[in-house]
């Protein structure tokens, strides 16, 4: 279980967060979404344990980590696997040392383990074959995917994907959409998604918060948000030119 109780957080004078608040039961997924610059990020490194708040306390499984210094941080983050937006794989690395960089780095496996944890991150994202190719021999939607197998070799407990879909066409961003709810069925993971992507939220959320001027202001199932009266909510996820939203500024 996640859960941000009235989370505030200012940088550089200006107020970011201002009383953010869900829940996500265990094996759930979240989906944030919301304009850019509204706090999305912000509110994931809160999760992750980069960042502090002014106010308000984060619960990871019933423990506050709202203060780093007295959360084992090393311990909280290998509970947490991330997919970056752009896959960050490392080019002079082949696909399989990509994958096998976190177990390398924070554990000791023998070389036997990193080869069979490797192979099984590879077969759930469907590119065990390639594994002897490098970054630059893949396309970008693959990237995704081996970045989506790096996140999980050491099996986390939560999954945070920042903009899974962004740059895909929309074949391969079904595609990562179905790994994304492969993923939480499969590992039972609890799994927050950021993405301006409606289609993909509505595809993998089981609930999803709207973040706009620092709070959430609506969270519901994605038939609740796809049919929310409040007309903000209606504004994003049509994409109106006009409304509430662009007449705030």
């Amino acid at each position: 279980m996640i859960k941000l109780e009235n989370v505030r957080k200012s940088l550089s004078g200006r107020e970011i967060l201002k009383g953010v608040t869900f829940e996500i039961p265990k094996g759930n997924t979240f989906v944030i979404i919301g304009r850019s610059g509204t706090g999305k990020s912000v509110t994931i490194r809160h999760v992750v344990g980069l960042m502090k708040p002014d106010s308000g306390k984060v619960f990871m499984d019933g423990q506050d980590i709202s203060d780093p210094e007295t959360v084992d941080l090393p311990a909280l983050r290998s509970k947490i696997g991330l997919l970056f937006q752009e896959g960050a794989l490392l080019a002079s690395l082949t696909v399989g040392e990509n994958v096998a960089l976190p177990l390398v780095e924070n554990e000791r496996p023998s070389e036997e383990e990193v080869k069979e944890r490797v192979a099984e991150a590879l077969r759930r994202v469907e590119m065990a074959e390639d594994h002897h190719k490098y970054p630059s021999e893949i396309s970008g939607g693959m990237k995704k995917r081996v970045g989506l197998a790096r996140a999980i070799i050491r099996r986390p407990e939560i999954m945070l994907y920042d903009e899974p879909t962004s740059g895909l066409d929309p074949v391969m961003a079904t595609t990562i959409n179905l790994l994304v709810r492969k993923m939480q069925k499969d590992l039972g993971v609890t799994s927050i998604v950021v993405t301006h992507d409606m289609e993909s939220a509505f595809m993998v959320g089981d609930q999803i918060g709207m973040l706009y001027q620092g709070k959430i202001i609506e969270v519901g199932t994605p038939e609740e948000i796809r049919t929310s009266s409040n007309p903000i909510v209606r504004q994003f996820i049509k994409g109106d030119v006009e409304g509430p939203i662009t007449t705030a500024g």
